[in-house]
């Protein structure tokens, strides 16, 4: 919860962009922070890397980084329209073969 009284709008946001990386094949393990999620995405989804690494980064960024003067910045807007801008494909194991 955060100072505001309700959920963290920032860990909401990361978690439905997890969701959403689940849905295409490459779910976060509970112990993975976003960077070492983003170099896994790498690994396992080459074609999601340019998509989805700078978001990562940028949650990171938002998460870890200095704090912003107050909450609902620009910066955690932005990165709220881009997750819900996301739109990946459902993964098929069956169309790597």
């Amino acid at each position: 919860s955060s100072d505001l009284g309700g959920p963290d709008r920032l860990a909401r946001c990361y978690a439905r962009l997890c969701r959403k990386l689940a849905g295409a094949g490459v779910a976060r393990e509970p112990s993975q922070g976003p960077l070492a999620f983003a170099a896994e995405i790498d690994r396992r989804r080459p074609d999601l890397s340019g998509i989805v690494q700078p978001l990562l980064w940028q949650y990171a960024q938002l998460r870890f980084g200095p704090p912003a003067p107050r909450p609902g910045t620009a910066r955690l807007m932005q990165f709220e329209r881009a997750v819900a801008r996301l739109r990946l494909a459902p993964w098929r194991e069956t169309a790597r073969r």
